[in-house]
């Protein structure tokens, strides 16, 4: 920590506020003992008094305690520094990030464990470019867990954080229509900008950076097409409630009408959740769909299923209905999950940019901020088709 000495303001007043912003930037909690006056002194090239005075000031402000005999001890929490006006600048530099939890090890792995949880490897994957690039550009985030998808829930984490925080970064949650068209409107109304990760609705025109979703069922449709093949089963998860799921069904079925196919081509089949959390995201999910379907309808050419772990279950499923992949049925996904370059055969997906999209947000959002701009238009990327070994010639 250094001092402007040039500065007309009080050498005193510049130290004070120098613990403060350490006290946030470091997160340090109550009760932690600072440095002496005598190691401050060194800090700062100041002398003992100088530093005093700035410990005086800081008691009176209630932050720290200063205890004869013992040294002085952190007396206010970070979260409460960081609502004072004092420190503006390091709220405009704190990112807020609204998702669910990962799953807990204990909640995967113990005796009543979930299994692992599919969906939290994408999203510790966007996640992982939104911290590295809010790194890089000198903010940092605060992380607000949300335990459900209720609008009231996210609007009070919201509601509670906003003068701690210069924007949002909201991470998807899958409900239906109706409560994500109040979930928007309740964001629209927000005096901070933000940005959420996909669209929460089809409609929704600013504060998004997606992937083209639709076109990656266009890909995966005219891949598999180009292979010779001409009835589907296309696999679904969370009907209706998640955009991203809806435009690769649609994206899918646009090419295969434009090609002349008609609805006896293609079969749509949402999958089941697998237990009482409604929880979509294990391959198992997958593999059991996939199973019922040809055991109640028969063989199609090919599978498409709207996310990589459906896929990578679709395969385990026609395995256990006695079809070998690719020979019998081409199989492939539509995330770009790590784990498909390591299954056998090999996951055909249409990856989309998960980092990248992290990344995105992050620059997005800054923009915004730094702009002082609430509502900007949305960012589109783009996906890739990765050919692999799933889909035969």
């Amino acid at each position: 920590m250094t001092i402007e000495k040039s500065s007309l303001i009080p050498y005193s007043v510049q130290i004070a506020d120098s613990i403060k912003k350490m006290i946030i930037r470091e997160r340090l909690p109550v009760y932690y003992q600072l440095s002496s006056v005598k190691e401050f002194s060194e800090e700062f090239s100041v002398s003992i008094e100088t530093v005093r005075a700035a410990l005086r000031e800081l008691s009176n402000q209630g932050v720290v305690s200063v205890e004869r005999g013992k040294g002085t001890f952190v007396a206010k929490d970070y979260l409460s520094l960081m609502k004072e006006e004092e420190v503006p600048e390091l709220v405009k530099r704190n990112i807020g990030v609204l998702m669910h939890p990962f799953p807990k090890e204990e909640e995967r792995l113990g005796p009543n464990g979930r299994g692992e949880h599919i969906k939290s490897w994408w999203g510790e994957r966007i996640f992982s470019g939104v911290h590295s690039q809010a790194g890089t550009i000198g903010r940092f985030l605060t992380v607000i867990p949300r335990v459900t998808s209720e609008v009231k829930e996210i609007a009070r984490l919201i509601e509670d954080s906003t003068t701690q925080v210069s924007g949002y970064i909201i991470f998807p949650f899958n409900v239906p229509e109706e409560k994500r068209q109040l979930a928007l409107g309740f964001l629209s109304k927000l005096k901070l900008p933000w940005v959420t990760i996909n669209k929460l609705t089809s409609e929704q025109m600013y504060n998004f950076v997606t992937v083209d979703y639709y076109l990656s069922g266009r890909l995966a449709a005219k891949h598999l097409l180009e292979r010779g093949h001409d009835s589907f089963l296309l696999l679904g998860d969370y009907k209706d409630t998640s955009v991203s799921r809806i435009d690769r069904l649609n994206g899918f079925i646009s090419v295969l009408k434009e090609q002349g196919l008609s609805n006896d081509n293609f079969h749509i089949f949402y999958a089941e959740a697998q237990n009482e959390w409604y929880d979509f995201n294990t391959i198992q999910c997958g593999c059991n769909a996939t199973y019922r379907f040809l055991e109640e309808h028969g063989k199609p050419d090919a599978i498409f299923a709207v996310a990589d772990h459906l896929a990578l279950g679709a395969i385990q499923g026609a395995t256990k209905a006695g079809f070998k992949v690719p020979e019998d049925i081409s199989i492939m996904g539509a995330t770009g999950l790590e784990i498909g370059e390591h299954s056998n055969p090999k996951l055909t997906t249409v990856a989309s940019p998960m980092y990248t999209l992290g990344l995105t947000c992050v620059n997005f959002l800054v923009g915004s901020i730094e702009a002082e701009i609430i509502k900007r238009r949305g960012a589109t990327l783009e996906p890739k088709l990765l050919i692999r070994e799933s889909t035969r010639q």
